[in-house]
């Protein structure tokens, strides 16, 4: 048996030369596809790619996802990402990811008061730790413990194995955190309204949010016509996610992009690829989908929210 690339646990990899990638299947990690050209830098962000794919996998998501250049041929088979897309992904605050870690420990339970047993350091994905090490893990786990989010037992002389249980007030603040998600199901897509494409665009991308469950809410934005004011700022807050087209320069989805960043919503830009020399973004640390058809376009925001947003 193979080592899995991101968390070193035992795995089955399958390399596909005619297409030069190799299809992991790890017990924890799940099965994932990397494309030879970005192995270096799957490496060089292991964790934060694992963590990735175990919530993803924890969260219900059935769909493989092939890690690759953006530029490559798409295979309708998996979902696509690269890894500038997963890193963005990743919680930057440590209080982002404890409750991402509390969200993922909730959900590899059974029922309330089951265990969940945590065998090595291959498993530290669960808790969405930057650098996966000893001390890191078990300052996590020590900290969920003090706060009286869950109960540990460990077994035998060292930290591992041991067994965690998610107490009841760990139990509640996850199911607080979903509630709230649940009752938001609004994609904003703030786009400008003054050109010929908005209403192929946005009918397209409101036919993808609605395959994936959620409804989209067009905020349309004429270039400072529309003043930036208090019902745009509740219409990102509202909203689950953000959908930014930035063709026209618009001030309002600038805004839209910044205010969604900082409140750490996810957010999908889309370029028209003629316009793509006049984004006023850094493109190497924002990830943007450049369209031509309308078509193509509907196929990579319905990629996107398959990908990134559970």
């Amino acid at each position: 048996m193979s080592k899995c690339i991101l968390c070193d646990a035992g795995a089955v990899a399958s390399v596909q030369e005619s297409v030069s990638r190799t299809v992991y299947n790890c017990q924890y990690c799940g099965v994932f596809v990397i494309s030879d050209p970005v192995e270096r830098q799957v490496i060089a962000n292991r964790n934060k790619i694992a963590a990735f794919l175990v919530n993803r996998s924890l969260n219900g998501s059935n769909d493989i996802v092939l890690i690759s250049l953006e530029n490559v041929a798409k295979d309708r088979g998996y979902v696509h990402m690269s890894v500038e897309q997963i890193v963005l992904e990743f919680p930057q605050t440590m209080a982002q990811r404890v409750l991402f870690a509390m969200h993922n420990l909730v959900s590899k339970s059974d029922h309330p008061g089951a265990e969940v047993r945590i065998e090595s350091l291959s498993q530290s994905s669960i808790f969405y730790l930057e650098h996966a090490n000893f001390e890191s893990m078990s300052y996590v786990i020590s900290s969920l413990e003090k706060k009286g989010l869950i109960t540990v037992g460990h077994y035998g002389p060292s930290f591992f194995p041991c067994n965690i249980v998610v107490t009841l007030d760990g139990w509640e603040l996850v199911s607080s955190l979903e509630t709230k998600k649940e009752q938001q199901d609004d994609a904003l897509v703030a786009i400008s309204g003054a050109n010929d494409y908005s209403h192929d665009y946005v009918k397209e991308v409101a036919k993808s949010c609605r395959s994936n469950g959620f409804r989209a809410l067009e905020y349309p934005c004429y270039s400072g016509e529309e003043k930036i004011g208090n019902r745009l700022i509740a219409a990102v807050r509202e909203s689950r996610f953000v959908i930014c087209d930035l063709t026209d320069g618009s001030q309002e989805a600038y805004f839209s992009l910044g205010l969604a960043r900082a409140l750490e919503k996810p957010v999908i830009i889309t370029c028209r690829t003629a316009e793509k020399s006049q984004l006023k973004i850094d493109k190497s640390h924002l990830s943007v989908i450049f369209w031509d058809s309308h078509k193509k376009l509907g196929d990579e925001i319905s990629n996107a929210i398959r990908a990134t947003i559970f």
